[in-house]
């Protein structure tokens, strides 16, 4: 809230005259028709306000397309950049209420069409304690896209897939969760075509 006066144009700077106020809120106390307004209005966004979250949603969508995908040409992730003008080449209109992840899965759709771009996974062989073997599989069980294989002899070791945008947290997670007794090293990225890397972990 700028202001307690109420407009009945705020553009023109014109206020809002008694009888007005009982007309649409029947009551002249403003106290009482702000505590509605706040309840109950809309809030107006202005072009300018609407074009920079517009902006923002549209470096964030390629964003989201950095981390998840790679250049099936050169195994490496696109730089944001180059991502940004693929997406205004094909002049990709932004939805308002979408998540950025949302969009991003459709937009990757379209950007095969341009680019050599696919979603990717990394893998990962990851080495804890053997008596956190099942503690440390539980708490990571949300990131792991598949298991390729594991080995419960002095320690637990096994291969996992994960998408690159969980990374970090897994690290954090083995780090932490073992005390930095654990270990986790890549082994590559793999290129994820439609109906891959989507096995349950529940019966690995």
């Amino acid at each position: 809230m700028q202001t307690r006066s109420i407009f009945s144009n705020v553009s023109k700077g014109v206020f809002a005259k008694k009888k007005d106020l009982i007309k649409a809120f029947d009551t002249d106390d403003e106290d009482e028709i702000l505590r509605l307004i706040l309840l109950k209005g809309d809030v107006q966004v202005s072009e300018k306000e609407r074009k920079a979250d517009t902006e923002r949603k549209f470096k964030d969508i390629a964003s989201v397309i950095h981390q998840i995908c790679i250049n099936t040409e050169t195994q490496r992730p696109f730089p944001v950049v180059v991502i940004e003008d693929a997406m205004r080449d094909l002049h990709y209109s932004v939805h308002p209420t979408r998540t950025a992840k949302q969009q991003a899965l459709v937009v990757i759709s379209l950007l095969k069409e341009r680019i050599p771009i696919s979603r990717s996974q990394i893998r990962l062989k990851i080495s804890v304690p053997a008596n956190l073997g099942k503690s440390i599989r539980a708490a990571l069980e949300s990131h792991l896209k598949s298991i390729e294989g594991e080995d419960w002899s002095d320690e637990y070791e096994f291969i996992a897939l994960i998408d690159p945008g969980s990374f970090r947290e897994v690290d954090e997670t083995i780090r932490r969760e073992t005390k930095g007794k654990g270990s986790m090293e890549i082994l590559d990225l793999r290129v994820v075509e439609e109906g891959e890397g989507k096995d349950s972990i529940q019966d690995a």
